[in-house]
Parts: structure tokens; sequence; C-alpha cells
């Protein structure tokens, strides 16, 4: 009733709108304007990206091994977010790097009560659960992490992944499609969302490789730039204009 009724509909997303048409038909499809979700870029400044790529440098040189500190993913704990894969993942990338940490920051969600006990005593497995973070923890979470992971299954939008892009620090994301369009060609992709081994490798190329992990913190710098509160706002203009009109 909602769609039938309404002049417009703003979607986050291309795959949004697409998902609209495809399930409720044709007929709305006149009534689509995307405006993607923004992140806020403020920060984004030549000497913010300069001293991001020391910091990430720096991890990487450390003869403590400080570069494969700790992998983050974030996201509430629910079955849509893959954090079963992610786990089975870190178990394999630990084989080689055992001194290596995943850190979850996320709420408990739906169907997530037997995972949650899991993290709840997972520390000294070595994952840390954090189940609540304002804005500077979670900043600081990112800022530090050697890889964001984001392996979900179902998205409408990859907001945390252009997150740590804008903050200097390189992703892994599963293949589908809102995450490749949110991300572009600035994130390693998964084979599949459900290949424990490929998020494993793919973080390897990550962790095994100073130059491959700045690679890709270049590339998610420009990626997330276009993203910007004022791309939004363009976006979002035309779209209202659209329907005074």
């Amino acid at each position: 009733v909602c769609l039938a009724q309404s002049a417009a509909i703003h979607c986050i997303s291309h795959h949004t709108a697409q998902s609209l048409v495809k399930y409720f038909g044709e007929a709305i499809k006149p009534k689509l304007f995307v405006a993607h979700q923004p992140i806020p870029l403020a920060h984004l400044t030549p000497q913010f990206k300069a001293n991001a790529a020391s910091a990430l440098r720096a991890r990487y040189e450390q003869p403590s091994g400080f570069g494969h500190n700790y992998i983050l993913q974030v996201g509430s704990i629910e079955p849509k977010k893959n954090h079963r894969v992610m786990i089975d993942a870190f178990r394999i990338l630990r084989l080689d790097y055992p001194d290596l940490r995943l850190v979850v920051i996320g709420k408990p969600g739906w169907l997530s009560d037997e995972l949650c006990d899991y993290l709840s005593s997972a520390r000294g497995e070595g994952i840390e659960w954090q189940r609540n973070a304002d804005y500077r923890t979670l900043i600081r979470y990112i800022t530090n992490a050697s890889a964001v992971a984001f392996p979900s299954i179902v998205e409408g939008w990859g907001l945390p992944p252009l997150e740590a892009m804008s903050l200097g620090t390189p992703v892994v994301v599963s293949p589908i499609d809102a995450c490749m369009e949110a991300c572009g060609n600035a994130a390693v992709y998964m084979d599949n969302p459900w290949d424990a081994a490929s998020l494993a490798n793919r973080l390897i190329e990550l962790l095994s490789s100073r130059e491959r992990a700045n690679e890709m913190a270049t590339s998610g710098f420009e990626q997330a730039q276009q993203y910007s509160l004022s791309h939004f706002k363009s976006a979002f203009q035309s779209g209202y204009e659209e329907v005074l009109a």
C-alpha cells in the first residue's frame, strides 16, 4: 500500500532499487530514485591521508608483528552478517598468525543467542567481542586494524567497509551486489559469502604484503570520496525536485 500510494521512493543503492523492481514489478520503477547513504568525510584531507598511510606502514614494519594484531568485523550479531564464516576464517588465519586477534563490534540481534554465548567466552581463542562502542572508540578500532572484514550475506548497502576505507584501513568484503556497488575496485573480494577459506586467503593477501595493503588503502580513499554528504544532498534534492515538478 505504501509503495502504491507514494509519489517517490528513495533507495539507498541501485541494488535496493533493482530489488524493489524484482519483487514489486516494473510499475514502481518510475517512482524510484537513488541517493546513496553517505559517510562523513571532513577528515579526508591530504595530511590525513599521509598520516594514515604512515600509520599503516608502521604497523606492517614493526618487528613485533603489530601489523598482524587484529582483524575487525563491525555489525549487529545476526545471521546475515555471517559471523560464523568470519570465525572459521579466523581459525584458519591463526595457523599462520598465532598472535592474530579478531575483534567483533556489534549488539546482539535476532537468532544470535548461541553465537553471543560463544563470543562471550572466546577471548582465550583470540576473539574479543565489544557489544557497544561509541563513535570515537569505533574510529580507534578501525584505524588500528590490519583489515576490516565484511562477509555479509545480505545488505542493502555496504556502509562499514566504506567507513573503513575513508580511514585508511583495507577491507575484505563479500561479493554481493550491494558491497560491489559500494566498494567498486577498492576492496578485496571473497570468492563467495560461504567460503571461509576464501576469506582467510584474501585476508592473508593483506597481512602478508604491506604493498598490497597500501594499494587497497589508497584505492579506498578515492572510493570513499564518491559518497560525501554533498553528493548525497545533490542526489536527494534532485529526487525531490522531480516529485515536486
